[in-house]
């Protein structure tokens, strides 16, 4: 299963870190928001080993759920991210103990998150770029979609949306209308 760990670091509240705990031989490094914490995690033996040069790194909380996790996005206590096709939100007001709000499931694998004001774009593999509206945590609702190749990873900036789109480069969407996105 895949596992998503939320663990302090020096000056930050919290952080989230992602890898797969059930593929043997398998080794996942990530490097933290805080440019000064590697994870290092080997699941030959379904260990975590951490290189730090900050001693101050505590294991306070996990999320583990069927599906890779490839991105997430934090703002305020509020997680977003991606659990196989299944785009989350997750209340991580209470780092040990965090709470799902509400669940979409998408076309595909999401891949990238950006979070602007009431919507979430979410770079959905093959399924390119999918807008969901979370003004209602509750209830994500898709409201709509741009078809892209392969889309890996997304970036907001004014009313545009940046998709990574594999072999394709850089797909520059307008989404003043996000349910109509050009």
């Amino acid at each position: 299963s895949e596992i998503i760990e939320i663990v302090t670091i020096a000056n930050l509240v919290c952080s989230l870190t992602f890898g797969q705990n059930n593929s043997p031989g398998n080794i996942f490094t990530e490097l933290h928001p805080s440019r000064d914490i590697h994870r290092h995690m080997n699941f030959t033996q379904n260990k975590t080993s951490q290189t730090t040069s900050d001693s101050n790194t505590t294991l306070i909380g996990r999320w583990a759920e069927n599906g890779p996790c490839y991105t997430v996005n934090l703002s305020g206590n509020i997680a977003y991210f991606g659990n196989g096709g299944y785009f989350k939100i997750v209340d991580i007001s209470d780092p040990v103990n965090p709470i799902e709000l509400g669940k979409i499931l998408t076309p595909s694998v999401v891949k990238g998150i950006v979070v602007s004001e009431s919507y979430a774009y979410v770079a959905n593999s093959s399924a390119g770029l999918r807008i969901i509206d979370i003004s209602n945590p509750s209830n994500p609702t898709e409201i709509g979609f741009f078809n892209t190749e392969y889309a890996t990873g997304v970036a907001h900036i004014s009313s545009y949306i940046y998709v990574v789109d594999g072999v394709n480069g850089i797909r520059i969407i307008d989404v003043s209308t996000p349910s109509d996105p050009v």
